[in-house]
């Protein structure tokens, strides 16, 4: 299987490609062009446009097989990126433009863990508030709180915030310069936090981590430390659901457990850090390209479960097929001419 990935190809994705038998070529995104056509029926392109070359090279969509996204800063800008390679010109990938975003935004990923039924702490947001002090008192239930940027990674723009001053003074800093950030409960997890890998329906791998004395954030780039540990039942499937939830068939999901043992969905990570393959001994680029190659074989890149609004059947030449329905085009699974119908359902019906 001949790999794309949008970003930079690490040594784990390196080794994992040399164990799963496939082939990686890593394209930085801001260095691709690409091209919409003027034609009803497609024909989109995409080109790599390196300053270091004498003139732009066009990137065929059949030399591909799938597309592992590893963007880091710039989202939105990058993010336009893999969605041309992937709704424009059909490449798969196991995290779509939409979910990325979705993960990257802290109040979204949120409310989409809300919708699910997962159990999120209780959470706030709002645009400038003018009410800091019920908002705390009556709808939080009272200090300690912790404001998150709404946009940040690796436990930047994580505070917590302890006594009424400090929680004033924080929160009129932070609205006064437009700081968009969300309040949450503090949960008590004597300051560790578990993190799960997932790849489709199970965690490859999970690991606990402990923050540095004087922190509460255990972040490994915090200087937290970190050991392997087992998910119950229950957490690997809150996890696994979580993914869903956002729409990643790979994420990195943050768990906590407060006093009582009760499980709460902190994060969804659309770019996990390697960290934790150091401490488990587990690369799951490994996992994610034998599941990238299985869904690959499967024959649509677009999954149930992974932000598909409707599913139905449809009969070509006394054969059966199942097209999933996603964002107004219909993605036919392992039909062996169409990949993806853009006009949605009425064209679909037409066709079929």
């Amino acid at each position: 299987m001949n790999v794309l990935v949008l970003g930079t190809a690490n040594q784990y994705i390196t080794e994992a490609a040399h164990k799963t038998g496939c082939t990686v070529t890593a394209y930085e995104p801001l260095d691709l062009y690409l091209l919409i056509s003027e034609s009803v029926k497609g024909y989109d392109r995409v080109y790599d446009g390196r300053p270091g070359l004498e003139k732009p090279v066009r990137l065929k969509v059949k030399d591909f097989d799938c597309l592992l996204p590893r963007l880091s800063g710039q989202l939105e800008t990058k993010s336009v990126i893999l969605e041309h390679l992937n709704s424009n010109l059909g490449i798969y990938s196991p995290q779509k433009a939409e979910a990325l975003r979705c993960a990257s935004n802290k109040v979204r990923t949120t409310m989409k863990l809300s919708q699910a039924g997962i159990r999120v702490p209780k959470t706030v947001w709002a645009e400038a508030p003018a009410h800091i002090g019920y908002i705390i008192e009556d709808m939080m239930g009272g200090l300690p709180l912790v404001a998150k940027t709404v946009h940040g990674s690796q436990g930047a723009g994580v505070s917590i915030l302890e006594t009424p001053l400090a929680a004033n003074t924080a929160l009129e800093s932070f609205y006064n310069n437009k700081v968009d950030l969300k309040l949450q409960r503090f949960v008590d997890a004597k300051a560790s936090d578990i993190r799960a890998i997932v790849v489709g329906d199970r965690v490859v791998c999970a690991m606990e981590r402990t923050a540095n004395k004087g922190d509460f954030r255990a972040n490994l780039s915090k200087g937290g430390s970190g050991r392997t540990v087992k998910l119950s039942a229950d957490d690997e499937e809150m996890a696994v659901k979580a993914s869903k939830a956002v729409g990643l068939e790979y994420s990195g999901v943050d768990l906590m457990k407060d006093a009582d043992g009760t499980s709460y969905v902190i994060e969804v990570n659309g770019n996990p850090g390697t960290g934790i393959i150091g401490i488990t001994g587990v690369n799951f680029f490994i996992d994610l390209l034998t599941y990238c190659k299985q869904e690959k074989k499967r024959g649509s890149w677009v999954k149930e479960g992974y932000q598909v609004e409707q599913s139905i059947m449809i009969y070509d030449e006394g054969k059966q097929y199942i097209a999933h329905l996603s964002g107004g085009v219909a993605h036919v699974v392992g039909h062996p001419d169409v990949l993806a119908v853009r006009s949605g359902m009425a064209l679909l019906m037409a066709l079929f």
